[in-house]
């Protein structure tokens, strides 16, 4: 039996968010990160099946963070009152994780669904939703009437937040003026 390392995982991960900021996805391989973690690529195996398991994880690991980010700055906030300064935190935030992650969205995007490795067909983006949706309520302004249902008002949102922030270069100032007619 293979003997654990001590933070194996945690140094495989962090290496490999390195490495795709510093090379791109594409350059990234499982003998690339294994040497950079000066492990084996066998033993690497034995932690992540594949490129992609380990990027997942990668990309799950810094979406939770984002989520506790959002969180933490939402019940310190001081701007409690203003709702679009907290949907800009949240699409801000979402801008800076979808730029990171651009590259292999896009790669996974050209992959024939039969082809593509069983981790990114196991991703349910309706998690992805409901996470971001259940953020994006919170921040909400409370009206008399609602426009629309408060459920699909959100997921609205997030599908629009999440659009705009593959752009790049899109600016919240342009959507706000819309999100004010939608939320009140």
């Amino acid at each position: 039996m293979p003997r654990a390392i001590e933070h194996a995982k945690a140094d495989i991960l962090g290496t490999a968010r390195r490495l795709m900021a510093e090379q791109g996805y594409a350059h990234l391989n499982m003998r690339t990160v294994a040497s950079a973690c000066g492990i084996a690529t066998g033993t690497l195996y034995n932690y992540y099946p594949s490129k992609d398991d380990i990027v997942y994880a990668v990309m799950l690991e810094d979406w939770e963070i984002l989520l506790a980010e959002l969180d933490a700055r939402s019940s310190s906030a001081t701007d409690g009152s203003d709702p679009m300064a907290a949907l800009r935190r949240i699409f801000e935030a979402l801008r800076v994780y979808v730029a990171a992650y651009r590259e292999v969205w896009m790669a996974m995007a050209a992959i024939p669904e039969a082809s593509k490795p069983d981790v990114v067909r196991s991703y349910e983006p309706t998690v992805f939703v409901r996470q971001l949706g259940s953020r994006v309520g919170d921040a909400m302004p409370r009206c008399g009437e609602e426009p629309l249902e408060p459920v699909m008002l959100q997921d609205l949102i997030v599908r629009l937040f999440t659009m705009y922030a593959m752009q790049g270069d899109f600016d919240f100032d342009r959507i706000e003026p819309a999100l004010r007619r939608l939320t009140c």
